[in-house]
């Protein structure tokens, strides 16, 4: 018995490697013919399949394979793998390609489990290695992978992918960094989504050329959600996830630029774009009544740029945080739909909410509650001032506004030319580009920071982002103002962020609580064709924040300005910086831009009341405790050596300065006589020695100032060498 029960065991083996052969190419010819097969017989289902590098294989009849293995052993030595007319591929499990796979016609059905997948891997031959169809019908019952470097050529035929749908932590489609996808027709279908944590789509190629076809995503498993994450462009997408279904898009976290579409259709279900998420739509974009939603949340809006058609409403969403006390839970808002009427909308105000709209003409806010106002829809390209007890998501409702929207005449009146503008559209802005047009309106505009608790200054090329209001100031009543589509640009953030300075000398100084978020800022600088008083380009009056929030702010021509260019001075020169606290406690200044300066510029902050002084180019914090009674004559801000800009700078003099056993040294590089003035300056920017050198090769002084560090200018004829030392 036991003899008997070890001979079946052995068979049961023996056949079972029988029926899991691996059967090689050993020539290039026919999948049917013996000839083609090592050992003379033609593959079945039970065999494992390898096409051998150097042979190609044809299938022109009805074949199987348990696994197909298309190998490679350099970039001139590689098997291959063709599919034509009359054909039929059936594998019950893999089909891995190092070679290339070239379908024209036919169908080729890849595994019929949910783990079973189609995977081009371009680890032997790179981009060389790939899989091209012009024709015919691919089936894969679950992922369709591409590794490393391989590519993927698509100019006709259909893909069928995840019939078996299921629940995996895989993506159903990787076409990941690295790889190459080229699609000029046909059709990609991703016929379910993903119950797991795994997308059906994941799309990040590193060349994408897509120029026809479509890609479309059915769920014909009726799942909840389907998700994409896609950071390239796509021909035409087609979502038909089915009634009741979501389909979600993300972009890739290391992208920042969103994914294009050519042509975009909504079929059934619903689309989502998630929060802080990017996406344009070219040509067409079928969406239906609502289909489209984009999303917001604490963490900014989704943005939609849309070039063609639209046809079509939908749903754009707007995070607003409720107020806590009166001074707070202020927000400018816009509408990036046509005409939303306010009325019975999720924005309409109940009793403890608050909606007004800004009247510049009787310097005034308007109440929407007061029907004499007739304040009953958003105006394109107008703001509004809104405050909530609780905190919502509301949600806009309508076709998107993609036209210009142009105001000219607006009143220059008792609100002193301030008017309160939206962005009415569903992405950001670049404000002040060329097409602005802006005549006779100032070219800085003024955005209200929540968080902050005070209105921040944008300059050119800033960004206003998504469903926000911002205040332009008129310089008289003969004025235009174009709000342009073509500014629009992808950038998320629902509130807004200061940008740092760049200009050429120009300081951002950044007054901050450190119990709170609460800020401001100042921004001063230096031009050589500013005046004193208004310039409308590049200067901005300054807008009262909330009462509880810092304020800092300079003078000219007896008006507060936030932003303040100044003629660059021939002289030292000494500004007023005014302050005022919001709370009691303890205030930072943060200071940016120093860097925009000349060299041997000495800028120092002097404190009134602490009578304190820090130089500006040693230090880029300053802290200090305020109270609200404190004179708002608090600083003062003092240049020295701050007129010309980089370029103009003079060459330095080829000179060592350092300093020995508090000896100040300045030797000639070259070794020939210097001639010139040498200043040494203490950390307050006063000079403290003045010298003139005359044919010397090496200058010594024994300097009697007290300990310290000092800068040290020379200056001979145009050129100029400054240096820092230290006095012990």
């Amino acid at each position: 018995m036991l003899i008997f029960l070890l001979l079946f065991i052995l068979t049961t083996l023996s056949l079972s490697a029988q029926e899991r052969a691996v059967i090689y190419s050993q020539q290039s010819g026919n999948w049917s013919l013996s000839s083609t097969w090592l050992g003379g017989s033609i593959p079945t289902s039970e065999d494992d399949v390898e096409i051998m590098s150097g042979h190609t294989v044809t299938v022109s009849s009805t074949q199987e394979a348990d696994d197909i293995t298309i190998n490679a052993t350099d970039g001139s030595n590689y098997g291959i793998l063709e599919i034509i007319t009359g054909a039929s591929l059936s594998t019950d499990n893999h089909l891995i390609i190092y070679g290339q796979l070239s379908m024209s016609d036919g169908t080729l059905n890849v595994g019929n489990s949910s783990g079973d997948k189609l995977v081009i891997h371009g680890g032997v031959l790179g981009s060389d290695c790939r899989l091209n169809i012009s024709g015919g019908i691919i089936n894969i019952s679950r992922y369709f992978d591409m590794v490393s470097s391989s590519a993927f050529v698509m100019t006709g035929g259909a893909l069928n992918i995840n019939s078996k749908g299921g629940t995996s932590s895989t993506d159903i489609v990787d076409v990941p960094s690295g790889t190459s996808l080229t699609m000029s027709a046909g059709s990609i279908n991703i016929l379910n989504g993903n119950l797991g944590s795994g997308v059906a789509l994941k799309y990040n190629p590193s060349v994408s050329t897509i120029s026809g076809g479509s890609i479309s995503l059915t769920n014909t498993k009726n799942y909840g959600a389907t998700t994409i994450t896609c950071s390239k462009n796509i021909y035409h997408l087609i979502s038909d996830v089915g009634t009741g279904n979501i389909l979600y898009i993300n972009n890739m976290s290391t992208d920042s630029d969103g994914f294009s579409v050519q042509d975009f259709t909504i079929s059934s279900g619903s689309v989502e774009v998630e929060a802080g998420e990017m996406m344009s739509i070219n040509g067409t974009a079928a969406i239906g009544s609502e289909k489209l939603i984009l999303q917001s949340s604490t963490t900014g809006n989704a943005s939609l740029i849309t070039y063609g058609t639209i046809i079509g409403t939908l749903r754009a969403q707007r995070y607003i945080e409720s107020y806590v006390s009166g001074s707070d839970g202020w927000h400018l808002i816009s509408s990036p739909v046509n005409s939303f009427e306010i009325i019975e909308s999720d924005f309409d105000p109940g009793s403890g909410d608050d909606f007004y709209a800004w009247s510049e003409s009787t310097n005034a806010w308007l109440n929407h509650k007061l029907p004499a106002n007739s304040i009953t829809h958003f105006n394109n390209g107008q703001a509004y001032l809104v405050s909530y007890e609780s905190t919502q998501t509301k949600t806009f409702v309508g076709s998107p506004n993609t036209a210009d929207i142009t105001f000219s005449g607006l009143s220059f009146g008792d609100g002193g030319g301030w008017h309160l503008l939206g962005n009415p559209f569903t992405s950001a802005l670049e404000w002040n580009t060329a097409d602005w047009a802006l005549s006779d309106v100032g070219g800085v505009a003024k955005l209200w920071d929540e968080s902050a608790g005070n209105y921040l200054d944008i300059s050119a090329d800033d960004i206003i982002p998504s469903t926000n209001g911002f205040f332009i100031q008129v310089a008289d009543a003969s004025n235009s103002i174009t709000i342009p589509s073509s500014a629009r640009v992808h950038d998320s953030q629902n509130n807004y962020k200061n940008a740092e300075t760049n200009s050429l000398n120009t300081l951002q100084l950044e007054v901050s609580y450190e119990g709170s978020s609460f800020k401001d800022f100042l921004r001063l600088g230096f031009r050589a064709d500013a005046t004193e008083g208004w310039d409308m380009h590049y200067d901005a009056r300054k807008l009262e924040g909330n009462e509880s929030a810092p304020a800092v702010w300079c003078m000219s021509q007896d008006e507060p300005f936030s932003s303040n260019f100044l003629p660059l001075p021939s002289t030292e020169l000494t500004l007023p910086m005014y302050f005022m606290a919001g709370i009691d406690g303890e205030y930072q200044v943060l200071l940016e831009g120093k860097g925009s300066f000349r060299d041997h510029s000495v800028i120092v902050l002097e404190d009134v009341v602490e009578d304190r002084s820090t130089v500006l180019q040693d230090s880029t914090v300053y802290s200090f405790t305020a109270t609200t009674t404190d004179s708002e004559s608090r600083f003062l801000l003092h240049f020295k050596h701050v007129s010309g800009v980089h370029t103009q700078v003079n060459e330095k003099v080829p000179v060592d300065i350092y300093s020995h056993d508090n000896i100040l040294v300045i030797r000639s590089q070259s070794l020939h006589p210097l001639k010139g003035i040498v200043r040494v300056y203490n950390l307050m920017g006063n000079c403290v020695f003045e010298d003139v050198i005359h044919n010397e090769t090496r200058y010594s002084k024994d300097l009697k100032e007290g300990p310290g560090c000092y800068i040290v200018s020379f200056s001979s004829g145009s050129q100029e060498s400054l240096s820092k030392i230290y006095i012990h």
